[in-house]
C-alpha cells in the first residue's frame, strides 16, 4: 500500500480524524494480526503474553487479497531500495518530517529541529509519513519517526520485528518493539 491503513477496529487508536485521514490509525500487534480471527485464521491467538506460529501470509487487519508483511518482506523492501541510495530518504514522504540531523564531527550526529534533511524524496511512492506511535500516554514522536508492524515475532510473547523510519537516520531499520505499542500498518498485496 502507498499509505498507512486507516480502518477502525478494536484496539486501534487515533489522535483525531483529520490526523488519521492523513497518517492512518495505530494498531496493537494483536489487532494488526487479527488475533480474534475476525477476518481470517492466519493470525489467530497472536497477541500480548502469548507466542504464536502464524500461518503465512497473515491477512490480519488487512483487506481481502492483502496481508501484513513479514520480517522477510520488510527486508526485501530494504534490499530493493538500497542500490538507489539512502533507504530511509527514498522511502520517506517529502512532507511532515520535522527537522533532521547535524553532523557534529567524529561520527556524532544530533537532531536539529531547524534542519530540513530529515525529510525524504519519496522516490518509490512509499510515502512514509512520520506518524509516530501510540502508547498508554497517547500519540508519541509525531513528525520524528514511524514504526510499521510485521507479522514476525522477535521474542517469545513480548516483542515483534518492526520497520522503522526515523528523522535522524538515512537507513531504514528492522528493529524489535513491544507488542503493547500502537503502530502503523502497511499491507502487501497477495501474489
Amino acid at each position: 500500500m502507498a499509505q498507512n491503513l486507516n480502518y477502525e477496529t478494536e484496539n486501534s487508536f487515533c489522535a483525531d480524524d483529520s490526523v488519521c485521514a492523513k497518517s492512518g490509525r495505530f494498531y496493537t500487534w494483536s489487532a494488526a494480526m487479527d488475533s480474534a480471527a475476525k477476518w481470517s485464521e492466519s493470525g489467530k491467538g497472536c497477541g500480548l503474553g502469548s507466542s504464536c506460529t502464524p500461518s503465512y501470509p497473515v491477512r490480519g487487519v488487512c483487506p481481502s487479497g492483502w496481508h501484513l508483511p513479514s520480517r522477510d518482506e520488510w527486508t526485501y523492501l530494504r534490499v530493493a531500495v538500497q542500490d538507489a541510495g539512502p533507504i530511509a530518504r527514498m522511502l520517506k514522504s517529502t512532507e511532515g518530517w520535522i527537522g533532521g540531523y547535524v553532523n557534529m564531527g567524529g561520527g556524532q550526529a544530533v537532531y536539529d529541529s531547524l534542519a530540513d534533511n530529515g525529510k525524504g524524496t519519496d522516490a518509490f511512492g512509499f510515502s512514509g509519513l512520520p506518524a509516530g506511535y501510540w502508547d498508554v500516554r497517547g500519540l508519541r514522536d509525531d513528525g520524528l519517526m514511524t514504526y510499521f508492524w510485521s507479522s514476525s515475532e522477535y521474542a517469545y510473547n513480548s516483542s515483534v520485528h518492526s520497520f522503522l523510519l526515523h528523522i535522524c537516520m538515512e537507513n531504514a531499520m528492522i528493529t524489535s518493539r513491544s507488542k503493547t505499542y500502537g503502530q502503523s500498518v502497511r499491507c502487501v498485496k497477495d501474489h
